[in-house]
């Protein structure tokens, strides 16, 4: 099956994998040892951007922005 996705939920998306990913690895490196100042603020970018894609979710920002992405291919 083939359809269109908003080019843009499929970049915020991705972008929201790597983060939970990272903000994952980084919390198990915590555990282990104390982060260095570069990775505890990357630590917060990651965690800023998963809290901000909630909230772009939970009240459906995207679709009253303008779009410079286009429909994407899916199949």
């Amino acid at each position: 099956m083939i359809f269109k996705e908003d080019g843009r939920k499929l970049w915020l998306d991705e972008a929201l994998q790597h983060s939970t990913t990272f903000l994952n690895r980084l919390i198990h490196t915590e555990s282990k040892r104390e982060l260095q100042p570069q990775e505890k603020t990357l630590k917060d970018v990651a965690a800023a951007y998963l809290y901000l894609y909630n909230i772009i979710e939970e009240q459906n920002l995207l679709e009253e922005t303008e779009n410079f992405f286009d429909k994407q291919t899916i199949h």
